[in-house]
């Protein structure tokens, strides 16, 4: 999918998703970070006890967020290349959106409030279909919600093609074995004297 860009901006050239197979139980705890902007909160999600992304949310979707939480969710990892060959990617929540029921209820915040409170997600991250009307062949349209960011250096990348790295970094999330940013370049400099 090509986007469009403001001057400044980098051109977001492919967006690759790929998802993961099943749900999954996730827990999400507040935490307090000294770069948490003013007026926000600062979440962490875990899954089976181990990091999986840390965002930060405007506090009236706290709750809203807790909600969906509440039975096992779809995840995604959102990616692009850039022109280093290093993959920037979001760690995503899958939420179906189900248009013909907004349509016949006219409302649906009613049944489902903590739609007011997502956020909008970046450029070229709202919706599997680009903004364009559901498909007429029953499949769901989907959103996606982000709620982290990932990196992988292109001297840490194991595969020629960004969808198969996306799908080992999200299945790393999943079992534990992600590293951070942090630690990876410490080790990285150790690697180097």
């Amino acid at each position: 999918m090509r986007n469009g860009t403001a001057r400044g901006e980098e051109a977001l050239d492919q967006l690759y998703v790929v998802t993961h197979p099943e749900p999954v139980v996730l827990d999400v705890q507040a935490f307090d970070h000294e770069t948490t902007p003013e007026g926000a909160i600062a979440l962490a999600y875990f899954h089976r006890g181990n990091l999986l992304a840390r965002g930060v949310v405007s506090p009236d979707a706290v709750d809203a967020i807790r909600g969906l939480l509440r039975r096992p969710v779809s995840l995604a990892l959102a990616a692009t290349e850039d022109e280093q060959g290093n993959i920037d990617a979001r760690v995503c929540l899958v939420l179906p959106v189900d248009q013909a029921r907004a349509e016949r209820d006219g409302d649906e915040s009613a049944d489902e409030p903590w739609r007011e409170s997502v956020p909008q997600p970046p450029p070229g991250i709202d919706s599997y279909t680009d903004g364009a009307e559901p498909a007429d062949d029953g499949r769901p349209r989907l959103a996606l919600l982000p709620i982290g960011n990932v990196i992988r250096g292109v001297g840490h990348r194991n595969h020629p093609d960004v969808p198969s790295d996306a799908r080992e970094m999200l299945d790393n999330l999943l079992a534990g074995k992600a590293q951070d940013a942090v630690s990876r370049a410490i080790d990285d400099l150790l690697d180097s004297l």
